[in-house]
């Protein structure tokens, strides 16, 4: 199941889970969970959330966000869609986030509901792109009535500026001194924010964002194993290959070849 989170695929993605069981990871795409039945544990930024049948799990782009602990009767409308998609809300998705991402729907959000079916039958149904994504907007339009969304201050907030830095030279032979030097930031403080705010360590976080460039070159293939190990920032193919089975469950190699 770990290729539902592929950066360039397709830039809509439904589909029906029964399973909601994803370890630590990020991406630069909008994902939303809408549970149907069942129940488990959805963690975003390090605070978890029990979810359960009405659910919606909302996670804004570059947020460290997992699912674990879910019900064998669990069942789950799962959609990724690239921000790019939705003009009308993305300065929403760029410089805002919700108080919390997991709504509970009552029976006010028939409406709601009813937009992310439809749009999801439209998708099933092989419809254009654009008519997905203008009757996701509509879908968005209603929710951001009903979610609290707050600004993001990335002037005040460490972590922002812990995640963005990485985020810029995560390809390169980056440390926790590289981080500290440049945000004036102490090496322990940037390890207990990431530990603490994302439940990540810093190794690991590094590691999901090479894993993540990697898949957009084994999807390319243009270049070997070995060359897309360097370019995505290891050091070496065997500690490619490592992060990348720990990440997506499979080799590189695997993977290149089911794509």
């Amino acid at each position: 199941m770990q290729e539902i989170f592929r950066e360039d695929k397709k830039k809509i993605e439904f589909m029906n889970n029964s399973s909601m069981n994803f370890p630590p990871h990020i991406h630069e795409s909008i994902e939303l969970v809408h549970m149907t039945n069942g129940r488990g544990k959805a963690f975003c930024n390090g605070k978890c959330y029990d979810i359960a049948k009405g659910s919606i799990v909302l996670i804004f782009p570059n947020q460290v966000h997992y699912y674990t602990d879910f019900s064998s009767d669990t069942k789950a409308t799962l959609l990724i869609i690239k921000p790019d998609l939705l003009t009308q809300h993305s300065q929403t998705f760029l410089n805002k986030s919700l108080l919390s991402p997991h709504y509970i729907t009552t029976k006010d959000d028939q409406n709601l509901i009813s937009l992310l079916d439809v749009a999801f039958d439209e998708f099933k149904n092989q419809a254009k792109t654009e008519v997905v994504s203008s009757i996701l907007s509509a879908f968005f339009s209603l929710f951001f009535e009903k979610a609290p969304l707050e600004q993001i201050d990335d002037t005040n907030d460490c972590a922002s500026k812990i995640l963005k830095y990485c985020k810029q030279h995560y390809r390169e032979n980056i440390s926790l001194d590289d981080i500290s030097n440049n945000l004036f930031i102490s090496k322990s403080y940037i390890s207990h924010t990431l530990n603490d705010k994302i439940k990540i360590s810093f190794n690991d976080y590094i590691n999901s964002l090479r894993v993540t460039y990697s898949i957009k070159l084994l999807e390319e293939k243009k270049h070997n194993i070995t060359e897309i190990a360097f370019l995505s920032g290891f050091s070496t193919t065997r500690s490619f290959n490592r992060a990348f089975q720990k990440h997506m469950g499979v080799s590189p190699l695997k993977y290149r070849k089911t794509t």
